[in-house]
C-alpha cells in the first residue's frame, strides 16, 4: 500500500478544517462550491478565492475538526441583533427606488452577502445596528459600482421575482398595501 500512495487500513482519512475560517469566509466558500457543484462556470478570480481560502483549511482527523459554526451566546445576540436591523434598512431602502425588488424581512442573503451589504450601506452612512434608513445617502449618489453590488443583494434576497429581470423590473412594494 505504502509503495501505491494510498493510505493503510490504520491511517484515518483526513479532512479540512472549515473552523479555522471565519463564519463569513465559510458562507463564501459554500456559496463558491455550491456553484461549482452545480456545474456554473466560475470566473478565475472565484476560483482563485475559492483555492485560497481551501489553502486556509489544514487537513486533520475528523474527530479533531473545529465546528465553523461556533459562536458564544453573545456573539450569537450581536449577529442577530445586527441582521434584524438590517433586514428592515435593506426592506425600507428599497422601498424608495421602484426599480428594486422589495425583498421580505427574512430575505434569503448569507453571511458573506449580508456582510457585503453592511458595508455598502455603511459606506453610504446607515447607522450599523440600526433599522433607519433615512440616513443612507440617495442611491443615485453612489458609485455605479456600488449601485449594481446592491442591485444584486437585492436580486439574491429576493429570487422568486429576479430570475432573469434587467434593471427597470417591478417592485413588489405597493403603497398603502399590507405585508
Amino acid at each position: 500500500m505504502d509503495k501505491l500512495g494510498l493510505p493503510g487500513e490504520d491511517e484515518p482519512e483526513l479532512v479540512h478544517d472549515f473552523g479555522v475560517l471565519s463564519r463569513v469566509e465559510n458562507a463564501r466558500f459554500r456559496e463558491l462550491y455550491d456553484a461549482l457543484h452545480q456545474d456554473e462556470d466560475l470566473a478565475k478570480d472565484e476560483l482563485t478565492e475559492m483555492q485560497v481560502l481551501l489553502d486556509r483549511c489544514p487537513l486533520v482527523d475528523p474527530h479533531e475538526a473545529g465546528n465553523p459554526y461556533t459562536e458564544t451566546h453573545e456573539e450569537r445576540r450581536e449577529r442577530r441583533l445586527l441582521e434584524r436591523a438590517f433586514a428592515g434598512a435593506f426592506h425600507d431602502y428599497a422601498k424608495q427606488y421602484p426599480h428594486i425588488a422589495v425583498p421580505n424581512y427574512a430575505n434569503r442573503l448569507n453571511e458573506y452577502r449580508l456582510e457585503i451589504g453592511y458595508q455598502l450601506f455603511e459606506k453610504h452612512d446607515w447607522t450599523a445596528a440600526g433599522r433607519d434608513c433615512s440616513g443612507i445617502l440617495p442611491l443615485d449618489e453612489w458609485t455605479p459600482e456600488d449601485r449594481e453590488a446592491l442591485i444584486e443583494l437585492y436580486r439574491r434576497a429576493n429570487p422568486e421575482c429576479s430570475g432573469d429581470t434587467p434593471p427597470g423590473w417591478k417592485s413588489k412594494y405597493r403603497a398603502g398595501a399590507r405585508f
